[in-house]
């Protein structure tokens, strides 16, 4: 790979971000992986429609998520892939939050990213099924 062609796909940065942001993220500091790894002009659809248009919006949205909830969500990789010729991530993500009752859900959801100079661009996240795990105290972790 040419110098060049690194500079214009945001590689090895991007790939060394990825990684750091998976890291960020499995610590359940989701506000600080989209404070340090999302572009300013960072696009992100949900399941095929645009749900927010710029790091501010999604910085907003993050936090009136994060606020209705009564403890920080818990984000674990399943897998994930980078592809340095295309500067493209793919994330298949397990997240657990808590709903104002009390219950523990669980959300399957896979996060396909494009990267540009070590930032993400834009992001297409897709949800595969909400389950209720029950009582928090009770649920599994």
């Amino acid at each position: 790979m040419t110098e060049e062609h690194e500079s214009e796909c945001g590689t090895p940065g991007a790939m060394h971000a990825f990684q750091e942001m998976i890291h960020i993220l499995e610590k359940a500091d989701s506000l600080q992986a989209i404070q340090r790894f999302y572009a300013e002009e960072a696009v992100v659809f949900e399941n095929g429609v645009m749900a927010f248009a710029g790091r501010e919006a999604i910085l907003d949205a993050e936090k009136k998520a994060l606020a209705a909830q009564p403890r920080a969500p818990t984000w674990k990789k399943r897998s994930g892939a980078f592809d340095p010729l295309t500067a493209t991530s793919l994330i298949e993500w397990r997240i657990r939050f808590c709903d104002a009752d009390g219950h523990l859900l669980r959300l399957d959801q896979v996060s396909v990213q494009r990267w540009h100079q070590g930032l993400v661009i834009e992001e297409r996240l897709y949800d595969f099924g909400l389950v209720d795990e029950g009582l928090a105290e009770k649920a599994p972790s």
